[in-house]
């Protein structure tokens, strides 16, 4: 029989990280079986089930932090020692040969395996603040990277960037730069029949840029009124106040014209390859998964350069950016050059490969 692994996933809807997830399972089915703990209900459990990936929901909070009254700290932390105990149950039924941790909010499963003697790996897609949101000993951030330290075996980064912060806070740990395997359905039947310049993919949220994007887009607009520059931002929400204060901020920078919002799940490859180019603007996007979707695609990329993949984008038709005003002038002169839809900077047999033989290395 195969070799079990168990998934911790940070969240129990569809993320970026999540998704991702599902991408490693399909590659490495192979050569492993795979179970999940979720930390909640949610869009992810059927995302799951269509994958035919067995799962636990084991609610469980972050460590403990200085916000909240004493009653509400006190109750997660006996949430926390709760999820503890059947996470520990759950793995001694299941005896897998690894754990793995999406991301770096969740803790728990990466306490109680290395508490087994399981060897457990860290999968961190992106690199911001945010992912330390449960600020891990009373808000103690040195004690917190000790802790992950000491419940590593190894790191998986996706990003070069994420490498080098990883490695300057977890300096005693082996931290590996693997770029995840990214599915593309190739099919030529797709409308590829383009319906904006610009598009923005992925979940509607204050953390992915859309503000700074509409801002630059509107400098563009004043730049070259007579280009057509137009932009759609598509993707989930679960934020309906933050959809609202997008709507309010395009018509107060009168883009209505040339500003779409579509809401809601679709198919990436009914929607990416209808546009020119694709923008990630988001500050902790260290990976980006949907630049090699749009890669795929043949789009060219506009991303920011503070915490993304540079190494992932090629000249001419990729472009980096560190200001509004920088992406002002990229949107108002941008002329697509598109490049061969099997384009990749890297390859993905090469890189499922190498995690296959990290693996294997500390059974």
């Amino acid at each position: 029989m195969k070799p079990l692994v168990v998934w911790q996933l940070h969240e129990g809807n569809i993320s970026g990280a999540n998704i991702a997830m599902i991408e490693y399972v399909t590659a490495l089915s192979d050569t492993y079986r795979f179970h999940a703990i979720l930390p909640h209900s949610g869009t992810m459990c059927a995302a799951l089930e269509k994958q035919n990936i067995p799962f636990s929901i084991i609610y469980q909070y972050g460590w403990a932090g200085k916000k909240g009254n004493l009653i509400q700290i006190f109750r997660k932390i006996i949430r926390t020692f709760i999820a503890i105990i059947t996470v520990r149950m759950l793995l001694l039924k299941l005896k897998p040969s690894f754990v793995f941790t999406n991301t770096l909010i969740p803790f728990v499963s990466a306490k109680v395996s290395i508490g087994l003697k399981i060897p457990h790996v860290w999968f961190i897609h992106e690199f911001g603040w945010e992912d330390f949101g449960f600020r891990i000993g009373w808000g103690n951030e040195s004690y917190a990277f000790k802790k992950m330290s000491d419940w590593s075996n190894f790191v998986i980064v996706n990003s070069d960037a994420v490498l080098k912060k990883i490695q300057t806070l977890l300096r005693n740990v082996e931290i590996k730069r693997i770029y995840q395997p990214v599915s593309w359905d190739s099919h030529d039947n797709f409308n590829r029949t383009k319906i904006a310049c610009f598009l923005m993919f992925g979940q509607l949220a204050p953390t992915k840029g859309h503000i700074d994007v509409l801002e630059a887009l509107a400098i563009a607009h004043k730049k070259s009124p007579a280009k057509k520059v137009s932009l759609h931002i598509v993707g989930p929400s679960e934020d309906k106040q933050y959809v609202n204060f997008l709507y309010n901020v395009i018509e107060q920078l009168q883009l209505q014209e040339i500003v779409k919002i579509k809401e809601g799940y679709f198919d990436k490859e009914q929607i990416i390859p209808r546009y020119e180019a694709l923008i990630v603007a988001s500050n902790s996007e260290a990976f980006g998964r949907v630049i090699i979707e749009a890669k795929k695609a043949g789009l060219g990329i506009i991303a920011r350069n503070t915490g993304g993949a540079p190494e992932l984008l090629s000249k001419p038709q990729d472009h980096l950016f560190e200001s509004i005003e920088e992406l002002g002038g990229i949107l108002s002169c941008y002329n697509h050059l598109s490049h061969n839809d099997s384009f990749l900077p890297y390859d993905e047999g090469e890189e499922i490969l190498k995690l296959k033989n990290l693996l294997q290395s500390i059974i």
